[in-house]
């Protein structure tokens, strides 16, 4: 439009001598055209090459943190001080109460089930992560009673179609349960609930032990990592004297 609108304007005040017939017009525009083309197409070339190397290296990473994932299930597989409390939960409901054992042990069979299925699938839905959570928080209320409490409260039906990666509320509930006093007089309460955003939230009140036992944070660092990558934004962590809360 541009170019035919100086053509124009040569044309009819006759500047400098020019006039332009017909052909003119097309040749001129068409040689305006080409340049846009070429210029354009080189334009395109580098951002795309751009995108793909992007992709690439997103892809990557993606893959390493996958890796980092199914190691860190294998390690909680085959973790012998949380089989040795299971097992020991369940040899004490045996001969207490067989009824709540094989309930016990069709919770346990849920959450072996669920951990060997998420080394196949790296994302899964809110709903499936909270029924995992709940065979999961049953067996640690086996062990503790009173002492934890875990509430769910998802705000819209449609949070639970969401995905998110397999694991990340069992490693937070992991940690607030290995980092807490978690006892029937100072109760370890753990609330997991979405926002009007649509952010899912953990949160644990505060209350550490005096001693705890050394952690690499490797996990959470993972879970930072994945989300970083998937969504291309930070987990908010906030720690007060109070509550320790993931967003």
């Amino acid at each position: 439009i541009l170019r035919s609108l100086n053509i124009f304007i040569y044309d009819k005040t006759a500047l400098w001598g020019y006039h332009f017939p017909l052909e003119g017009y097309l040749h001129s525009v068409f040689v305006a055209l080409l340049f846009v083309v070429i210029i354009a197409g080189i334009y395109e070339a580098i951002y795309y090459l751009r995108m793909w190397k992007r992709t690439t290296l997103e892809a990557e990473s993606l893959r390493a943190e996958n890796l980092q994932t199914e190691l860190d299930l294998l390690t909680v597989q085959l973790n012998p001080h949380f089989l040795f409390n299971a097992f020991g939960s369940l040899s004490s409901l045996i001969d207490e109460d067989p009824l709540r054992a094989k309930v016990f042990l069709e919770q346990l069979s849920a959450v072996y089930r669920y951990l060997l299925q998420s080394n196949d699938n790296s994302l899964t839905t809110l709903r499936e992560e909270l029924e995992f959570i709940g065979s999961y928080a049953a067996l640690l209320k086996t062990r503790f009673g009173d002492g934890l409490a875990v509430s769910i409260q998802i705000r819209k039906e449609e949070h639970y179609e969401y995905l998110m990666p397999a694991l990340t509320i069992q490693l937070f509930l992991e940690n607030a349960v290995k980092h807490n006093v978690v006892v029937q007089t100072r109760p370890l309460q753990v609330l997991i609930y979405t926002d009007e955003e649509a952010n899912l939230v953990v949160e644990n009140n505060l209350q550490k032990k005096t001693s705890t036992a050394y952690s690499s944070r490797r996990g959470l660092f993972n879970v930072i990592a994945k989300y970083k990558i998937l969504t291309e934004q930070s987990i908010d962590i906030e720690e007060t004297g109070e509550y320790f809360r993931v967003a």
